[in-house]
């Protein structure tokens, strides 16, 4: 550190959360969030196209919708549900070394918080998206609200908030919160 008086503080790279962890860097996050995007995708797309070669034409209207959600979170939980009720952890989570713990006692969270709460919360506002379209734009900008909190200091989205998560770097043999 030099004497300047107008020198920029250096930059602190890891943040640790008041248990003492140190919480998963925002990059570290989101290309973990985009491999489990790749891994669903590369399921949801070929069944879409076998069902495609076998005649069921889903169209684009309020059927097509119903069933690709419901393709979606039947493939989210199949994929990355058991690892994160057991882990904390998404496949992309594992390949990086980071898990979803409790803010307060960083445990592993229950069932609901970590998959109903965390990842599915925004299903009721989409679901409402195919009855009144419009409402797609504020369903959009929630979802970018979301993404975008992660810019505050202490590194937590909406869906961590509304969970009571956070991301950190993992630990083997977490205990786990009661439900």
């Amino acid at each position: 550190m030099s004497n300047q008086p107008f020198e920029t503080p250096p930059m602190i790279d890891g943040y640790l959360t008041p248990t003492g962890e140190e919480l998963a860097t925002r990059g570290t996050r989101l290309v973990a969030a985009i491999v489990d995007g790749v891994i669903i995708m590369l399921i949801i797309v070929p069944l879409v196209i076998l069902l495609a070669m076998i005649g069921l034409d889903l169209g684009e209207g309020l059927l097509a919708n119903v069933v690709s959600t419901i393709f979606g979170i039947v493939a989210f939980s199949l994929v990355h549900g058991l690892l994160l009720i057991s882990r904390g952890q998404t496949i992309g989570k594992m390949l990086f070394g980071i898990q979803i713990v409790d803010q307060e006692s960083g445990k592993l969270l229950p069932p609901v918080r970590v998959l109903v709460i965390r990842y599915f919360w925004m299903m009721p506002l989409s679901v409402l998206t195919w009855f009144v379209p419009v409402l797609g734009t504020l369903v959009g900008l929630a979802g970018l609200v979301d993404a975008l909190m992660i810019f505050n200091t202490d590194r937590l989205c909406l869906h961590d908030r509304l969970a009571k998560s956070k991301v950190v770097l993992f630990t083997q043999n977490r205990g786990k919160l009661d439900s």
